[in-house]
């Protein structure tokens, strides 16, 4: 009597030690089906012989143990990544212009979202990383932000592809861009949100870029924004969008730009495309020769020779 009290004492910490040990590996269905079952077999312990209930256990330990030993993608968040791209302003000034960083599940919700985004950016450009610039709260509309780029004015947005986001919450993916600004109108709330067609674009000197800026707001669908004036690292220029935001930029010296614009009357959240200017490609060498020979008393005399040359064989011959 007293080995089988012992036997049952210890099928019943086997059981729960081997569900124990799923969980902490985050494989919840294995640990959920372990726990299940271990308290109907110990339940129905009395109803079966001793014998037949250590067949039924050994089974379903074996099953268990396979069970355990498949990954479940959902709550491995080590393994969850992707490169994002993201700008902030704030009250009308790019602190962060288009900066792509692959970010990773920092707040441990079994994927990316925008408070991961967010986070990784403060850790890599503010000074003092995200602690000292960057902080959630969870309230009414769920978790939101406290704190952006060392302010805690509460005015702040997010929007996730150049669309208002629904929350930090939401999940990115590879080649997301994340844009979060804290407002310039305080009182109002009337900042716009508006975007170029592209947030990067690489051109060399002797090219145009072609922009299309757009005002999206809180519109589900963006409106062409006429009449704004482009502006090269925070200088206006002489830059203006038509009538269906369109405009043509060119760059007389290589470098890293950052476009943005601005617009009388309105209050714009800063459109940000971040130029890559490089030098034109040299122009291909070309060599053409003329070969001539001239005949003198019945004899052919020495060929005359002329070669003419054109574009750049410096970087093939060293002149």
């Amino acid at each position: 009597m007293g080995n089988a009290c012992f036997a049952r004492t210890m099928e019943k910490q086997v059981l729960f030690c081997v569900a124990k040990k799923r969980m902490q590996r985050c494989n919840l269905p294995a640990a959920f089906f372990i726990c299940a079952f271990s308290l109907l077999l110990i339940r129905r312990r009395r109803e079966s012989s001793m014998k037949t209930f250590r067949k039924v256990l050994s089974l379903l330990l074996a099953t268990a143990m396979l069970v355990g030993m498949t990954p479940v993608t959902f709550a491995d968040s080590d393994s969850a990544s992707a490169d994002v791209t993201v700008s902030i302003a704030v009250a009308g000034e790019v602190e962060v212009a288009a900066k792509t960083l692959t970010v990773t599940d920092q707040n441990g919700s079994g994927g990316v979202d925008i408070d991961d985004v967010l986070y990784a950016a403060h850790e890599a450009y503010y000074e003092g990383g995200a602690e000292a610039g960057y902080a959630t709260a969870n309230n009414e509309w769920g978790l939101s932000i406290a704190e952006l780029w060392g302010d805690n004015s509460g005015f702040f947005s997010y929007y996730l592809n150049n669309a208002s986001a629904n929350s930090l919450s939401d999940a990115v993916s590879d080649g997301d861009y994340v844009y979060a600004f804290v407002y310039e109108d305080q009182t109002g709330w009337s900042d716009s949100y508006s975007c170029f067609n592209k947030y990067t674009a690489s051109i060399a000197t002797d090219e145009t870029l072609e922009l299309t800026l757009s005002d999206v707001g809180w519109n589900p669908t963006a409106s062409p924004l006429a009449d704004a004036t482009i502006t090269v690292d925070g200088t206006e220029t002489t830059y203006t969008t038509d009538e269906e935001g369109k405009v043509s930029l060119s760059f007389d010296a290589a470098g890293k730009y950052t476009v943005s614009a601005v617009k009388e009357g309105k209050t714009l959240v800063p459109p940000v495309c971040v130029v890559t200017v490089g030098e034109p490609e040299p122009e291909p060498a070309t060599v053409t020769v003329d070969f001539t020979a001239q005949a003198a008393g019945g004899f052919l005399c020495a060929p005359q020779f002329s070669a003419e040359v054109s574009g750049d064989l410096s970087d093939k011959y060293g002149f």
